[in-house]
């Protein structure tokens, strides 16, 4: 029954299976390598020996794997042997992890103790006694700075504008005008 279709098949130059395994349509599948555990834990100690690229690439070289595969070792071994490196790579990694965990506390309480100052300062900047004290604050500092800077760089340096200051000035003196005539 087999005999029709490797007669077509010869005819055709298709390989029958017959020929060298070379023609062959099938090849012969390679066995999969097993590791033992102590290969896995020999070459886990060799590549963690290395400290140069050059050398962990001549380790996997000559032992047939990939640099995936011995990350899976690492990933299958990792309970049973840590490595040196990975101690210390972990212990530097758990220390950054708490340092940078205290800056963000820090940095939270600072924005919390931010926040609540605002607020307050918001609310006394809506009082209209506060507002007052502020302005004469400002006025008295303007005067003070005018006799060694001049009139021009105290109201900037205070942040009003010149006009606003003799307006202040003006209504000011109005003000004290109209209590001394009572």
């Amino acid at each position: 029954m087999l005999e029709p279709v490797k007669e077509a098949l010869s005819a055709a130059n298709f390989p029958t299976g017959q020929e060298d395994n070379e023609a062959s349509l099938v090849h012969e599948s390679k066995t999969r390598r097993r590791f033992t555990k102590e290969d896995k834990l020999r070459i886990l100690r060799l590549a963690d020996g290395f400290t140069e690229l050059e050398q962990l690439s001549e380790l996997l070289k000559q032992e047939g794997i990939g640099s995936s595969r011995l990350c899976l070792f690492r990933r299958q071994l990792g309970d049973e042997e840590p490595t040196a490196v990975e101690t210390d790579e972990t212990i530097r990694l758990s220390l950054a992890l708490e340092e940078a965990n205290r800056k963000l506390e820090e940095a939270e309480n600072t924005i919390d103790h931010q926040r609540k100052t605002l607020i307050s300062a918001r609310m006394l900047m809506q009082d209209p006694k506060v507002l007052t004290q502020k302005r004469e604050l400002e006025q008295q500092n303007i005067d003070i700075l005018c006799a060694t800077i001049g009139i021009r760089r105290a109201v900037k340096t205070v942040g009003i504008s010149r006009s606003g200051h003799y307006a202040r000035k003006k209504s000011k003196a109005k003000k004290t005008d109209t209590h001394d005539t009572k």
